[in-house]
């Protein structure tokens, strides 16, 4: 069994439109003040689907570690920020998986004779367990962007979404 699945999300809309969500998406993934893994040099650069971009994770949750709680000045528990303890809770809670898309590469297809309308395609990889939690990131994301339509190919199945 796989752990990683790879996806294919299609926006279809006007031109205007799949700008603005490009534009919105593009970004670097949040860092975190104790892990100096999931800061690495590697992780700073731009990608072109970055979920921190549009949902970014707390700001009291970047000041912990990515992936536990660990007792900060001497203290024995923590607050608990949109119901999470830690980054990592939070990304999978919200994004539905943990650390974002990889492997991201993303490209316009005009209007023409195969496609009657304007589509941003994606293609990247994800954690499997993204496949459980894809559908109410993409209403999340559908709420953002009302005159997109979302189809995602890939993983166990395909969906579409459109509010």
């Amino acid at each position: 069994m796989k752990d990683n699945l790879e996806y294919k999300l299609t926006l279809t809309g006007d031109v205007k439109d799949l700008l603005s969500f490009k534009n919105s998406l593009t970004g670097v993934r949040p860092r975190y003040a104790k892990d100096n893994f999931f800061n690495s040099a590697s992780r700073n650069r731009k990608t072109p689907l970055n979920f921190h971009s549009i949902f970014p994770v707390p700001d009291e949750l970047l000041k912990r570690s990515y992936l536990f709680f660990d007792g900060d000045k001497g203290e024995t528990s923590a607050k608990l920020v949109d119901g999470c303890i830690s980054g990592l809770e939070w990304e999978q809670r919200f994004w539905g998986t943990h650390l974002g898309p990889t492997g991201v590469r993303s490209r316009f297809r005009k209007p023409g004779n195969i496609y009657p309308e304007t589509q941003l395609v994606y293609t990247f990889i994800c954690p499997k367990k993204w496949d459980d939690g894809k559908i109410s990131f993409l209403k999340r994301l559908g709420a953002h962007f009302p005159k997109i339509y979302f189809t995602i190919d890939g993983g166990e199945n395909q969906i579409g979404v459109q509010q």
